[in-house]
């Protein structure tokens, strides 16, 4: 856009040679009109104008030769001989005056030229700057608003054009220009195979860097010889036919951020310093609408962040409130797959959850079509899959496409989802422990950046959490549950001392908590023995009622070696045996077949051995006790008559109740035997104390007194029982008795004299049903030297019975009125026997007393005949 505006020369070539053509034409034309005409009176006025004239259109080199050719013409034809001496002198004066017109008209001339190329210029480039500044007022986007500004400037400023930006510390070219879209490919290529060198000492580098524009006026051959290495370059440089350059900064608000490069080839030879300004003029408004368009972008992605902030933190509280509600794993894992994965934008979603053995189970699934399904459903960390490397490696790991997914990991190939996907996996961490993975399928193209994959492993550490609450929960419910089940079972166990109703309820505790079925094996008569066996079917309990039975045979072998090793022995696909060892002893194995425990887990063969622990306690207490019983009725044998003998002229029936259940033994206690005379005794007693700890002091007041009862009254037996009693120093403990001595050789009915030693009184029952107490109230046995003893005679009739009881058959409270046992008793009339009146005194100790058992009963029941 330069062009010449001096004194000398015109601005273009044509109007030089137009001008010559005046300086010579004119005054050779003129010349003969000087001569002839009228204007030869002043000759060098025409010559001026022609002078002139030439001046105007060719500047002072066609003045020149006009003034030249007319100082020689007008010399030789015009000037006259007369004027001959003083002509060397008017030639002078001519040529100078001639010389001074050209010269000022040609100044004045070019002056008037420069400002009307002044004006053209200027209104050039303020019609540049408009449509630069309507190219750069458009979108706020940084590339559409470069790519309208190229259209612009190419190829009228320029025949390539760049744009250069500062990126995260490197340059990248985000525009490349030229009316040649071969060219532009053939551009891209050359940065792609030579990248800008970013301290370059020349072009858009040096210029962002420093600040300062370039221009280069001429390219010539040994610049770019200089500046470029690379022969192919140089070749492929060469053949581009670059002839000038200009590179100016993009600097907005004291920042350069970029340049701009104008490059001249096809249609441009040279760039001036107004070339430059204008340059720089595009360039600060290009940086200006650059830096508003980035400013814009930058608000448009903060809003845009601002709002997806907000949506995940909303996505993240409602992940939250889901997880806190969740009470079980499932819970967990339907919130994890619902509303976190899915709602992040995932089309499908797995989690898995790592076991105490090192495996990993995929527990959920989400969005999979049934043939997308993964083809695994449980695998181990050091398995080369996605989940198992996140997991090992407590990293996400992501998979652009299935194609990468396939190369990396070879075992999903043709496995899995094929349709083309993005896949990300990342761990569920708990602290610094990776509980589990989840993985997640997006679709293709998708790109996940630092943000994305922070708000995944915020929701996964969410979920982490989530599940670590609800497993320990779970614990704690099975926890309360086995608690509660060991409580049941304790109870259950409690409700019986028979020992093969022990066993019986041992196997059914079994078969509710630990398996299908359940054998309890004892040591019986020097080996092993089954005391019990039961099935789920059998009891209907909730365990697999379908289970196959196990091998019997297999499990009896485990119970021996678990009752010889006193460890739980663990058959696989059969059962478990579990030893019954209480204080160190091992008495047995409750044999499990079909366990719904899991033997390898610590926590189920705890309660499993905890369950055995009480069988064990259970089994020994019901043992012992049986044992005891055994031993008791021994006892009993000897205190009490083996059985009632019989007595000439009298009906005797007898009844004995001990208080505690299961005991065959007491403190009351009765007999009848015959003495030397032929009388008979009839007796009952009752000693201080229960149960065995009586059964002494029981044995020793029978035995005295079937010692001592040859006497003429009963009270001197019971005296001499007395001192007996005292001279065993029986430590407080006392003794009643209520002795009976019959003279059976009576006609009609029979005689007895009784003695009462703080024994309730008998009762005289007589055939209309009614009944009365008979003898007299004696001081206790037992307790003092000297007691208070009494001798009663009764008469019985036929029909008519003595019954003596324990204080038992009516309880504490109406100790001293048994007549309510007999007019219950005898409601139904009187009885025909004494073995009726026994019968009828039992129910009514079963039916009324039973409540209070915490006393002996003993009754004898004596009717004359």
């Amino acid at each position: 856009m330069n062009g010449s505006e001096s004194t000398f020369l015109p601005p273009r070539a044509s109007r030089l040679w137009i001008g010559i053509a005046i300086a010579i034409a004119g005054p050779i034309l003129v010349t003969p009109l000087v001569r002839t005409g009228s204007l030869s009176l002043i000759p060098g006025v025409i010559y001026v104008l022609v002078i002139v004239v030439a001046a105007l259109v060719g500047r002072l080199l066609a003045g020149g030769i006009a003034i030249v050719l007319s100082t020689v013409l007008l010399d030789r034809f015009v000037i006259s001989s007369a004027a001959l001496a003083s002509r060397a002198e008017q030639d002078l004066w001519a040529v100078v005056a001639f010389a001074a017109v050209a010269l000022v008209v040609a100044e004045l001339l070019a002056r008037l030229d420069r400002t009307i190329r002044r004006e053209e210029r200027e209104r050039e480039r303020l019609r540049f700057l408009a449509q630069a500044g309507d190219a750069l007022s458009g979108p706020l986007a940084v590339e559409e608003t470069l790519r309208a500004l190229s259209d612009v400037l190419v190829p009228e400023l320029a025949d390539w054009f760049a744009v250069d930006v500062l990126d995260g510390g490197h340059i990248r070219t985000i525009l490349v220009a030229h009316p040649d879209p071969a060219k532009v490919a053939l551009a891209h290529e050359l940065q792609r195979r030579f990248p800008t060198d970013p301290d370059a000492p020349t072009g858009a580098p040096h210029v962002i860097r420093t600040g300062v524009s370039e221009l280069t006026e001429t390219i010539p051959d040994e610049m770019l010889t200089a500046l470029i290495e690379d022969p192919e370059l140089l070749r492929t440089m060469r053949g581009l036919g670059l002839h000038c350059a200009m590179v100016v900064p993009l600097t907005a608000r004291g920042r350069t951020f970029g340049a701009l490069t104008l490059i001249g080839a096809e249609t441009h030879a040279r760039y001036g310093p107004d070339d430059l300004q204008l340059a720089e003029e595009i360039g600060d408004r290009a940086a200006l609408a650059i830096d508003t368009a980035r400013a814009f972008a930058d608000e448009a992605d903060a809003r845009a962040a601002a709002q997806e902030m907000a949506h995940r933190n909303e996505v993240l509280k409602d992940v939250t409130a889901a997880f806190g509600r969740a009470d079980s794993v499932p819970e967990v894992l339907n919130a994890m797959l619902d509303l976190g994965v899915r709602t992040a934008g995932a089309t499908a979603a797995t989690v898995g959850i790592v076991d105490e053995h090192g495996h990993v189970d995929v527990v959920g699934l989400s969005g999979y079509e049934p043939d997308d399904r993964p083809y695994w459903h449980a695998f181990d960390l050091t398995d080369p899959l996605p989940m198992s490397d996140a997991i090992r490696e407590r990293r996400a790991i992501v998979l652009s496409t299935t194609a990468e997914r396939d190369r990396r990991y070879p075992a999903l190939r043709g496995r899995g989802e094929q349709r083309d996907h993005v896949l990300v996996c990342l761990p569920l961490l708990l602290s610094d422990a990776a509980i589990g993975a989840f993985s997640a399928s997006y679709p293709p193209d998708t790109d996940f950046g630092p943000d994305d994959l922070s708000f995944l492993r915020a929701i996964g550490e969410q979920c982490a959490q989530a599940i670590d609450r609800a497993q320990a929960r779970e614990r704690a419910t099975q926890v309360r549950l086995r608690f509660d089940a060991l409580a049941t079972a304790s109870r259950a166990l409690a409700l019986t001392l028979d020992y093969d109703e022990t066993a019986r309820t041992a196997v059914r505790l079994g078969v509710q908590h630990l398996g299908a079925h359940a054998t309890l094996f004892v040591h019986e008569r020097g080996g092993l023995e089954v005391a019990a066996h039961a099935d789920a079917s059998a009891t209907g309990d909730d365990a697999d009622e379908g289970a196959a039975a196990p091998d019997q045979e297999t499990l009896a072998r485990a119970a021996a070696d678990a009752t010889d090793q006193a460890t739980p022995i663990s058959v696989p696909e059969v059962g478990i045996a579990l030893p019954l060892t209480i204080a160190g002893t091992t008495s047995g194995a409750l044999a499990i077949g079909v366990p719904s425990i899991d033997p390898d887990d610590e926590d189920d063969v705890g309660f499993a051995q905890e369950v055995t622990r009480r069988v064990a306690r259970a089994m020994e207490n019901a043992r012992l006790y049986r044992d005891r019983d055994r031993a008791a009725v021994t006892l009993q044998a000897s205190l009490l008559p083996p059985e009632v003998p019989a007595v000439p002229g009298i009906d005797v029936a007898s009844l004995f109740l001990p208080a505690i259940a299961g005991y065959a033994v007491g403190g009351d206690f009765y007999d009848v035997f015959e003495l030397d005379d032929g009388r008979w005794v009839a007796l009952v007693g009752d000693v201080c104390g229960k149960g065995l700890e009586a059964a002494a002091l029981t044995g020793l007041a029978r035995h005295t007194l079937r010692a001592v009862a040859n006497v003429d009254r009963p009270s001197e037996a019971l005296g001499h029982l007395n001192r007996a009693l005292l001279r065993e120093r029986i430590d407080g403990r006392f003794c009643t008795v209520a002795l009976a001595i019959f003279d059976p050789s009576v006609d009609d009915g029979a005689r007895a004299t009784i003695s009462i030693g703080g024994h309730p009184l008998p009762q005289h029952v007589r055939r209309s049903g009614d009944s009365a107490g008979v003898g007299r109230h004696g001081t206790l046995l037992g307790v003092a030297e000297k007691v208070d003893l009494h001798d009663d005679d009764v008469s019985l009739q036929p029909g008519e019975a003595l019954v003596m009881f324990t204080d038992g058959i009516v309880g504490k409270r109406e100790a001293a009125e048994g007549s309510v046992a007999l007019r219950s008793a005898l409601r139904d009339g009187a009885p025909s026997s004494a073995g009726e009146l026994r019968d009828r005194l039992e129910r009514y100790v079963r039916d009324e007393v039973g409540v209070d058992p915490l006393d002996d009963v003993a009754v004898l029941v004596l009717m004359a005949r």
